[in-house]
């Protein structure tokens, strides 16, 4: 932890690491653009199924993954309950069309904030950054 002149401690800045997985390959392109151009946010893999996200996260471990709900292979609630004993460490954002309240209910249960669709980014990277900051549930919620 840094340490400024004044005496008091602040916490190294960097940029937070972010796995999208998004079957819609062009919304995926410009969801990652968008993202990567907001301060303290990196996305460092893409993914468009949610077995490939797995393995991207297995591979960077990124501090957040934000997974589609909706995805061919394996979808983001099987993703998203994979990743919760696979990848531990990583917070996780359910960011679907799909906004329920049994897929909120289904999502908090499996440790993820659920975000709907919108062409603003903003209510997104909040998330990203939120779920950063109060880290991932143990695997064992």
């Amino acid at each position: 932890m840094a340490v400024q002149a004044t005496g008091e401690r602040v916490a190294p800045t960097r940029e937070l690491r972010v796995v999208l997985a998004d079957d819609d390959a062009d919304f995926l392109l410009i969801l990652r653009a968008r993202l990567n151009l907001l301060p303290g946010i990196e996305v460092v893999a893409t993914a468009i199924d949610g077995a490939e996200a797995i393995a991207a996260v297995e591979r960077t471990r990124p501090d957040v993954v934000v997974v589609d709900l909706l995805m061919p292979v394996v979808d983001g609630y099987a993703a998203l309950e994979q990743l919760r004993t696979r990848a531990p460490g990583t917070a996780a954002v359910a960011y679907s069309g799909v906004a329920t309240g049994s897929a909120r209910e289904r999502v908090g249960a499996l440790g993820a904030e659920l975000v709907l669709k919108t062409r603003d980014t903003t209510v997104l990277a909040d998330a990203i950054r939120r779920c950063a900051a109060t880290g991932p549930p143990s695997a064992g919620t």
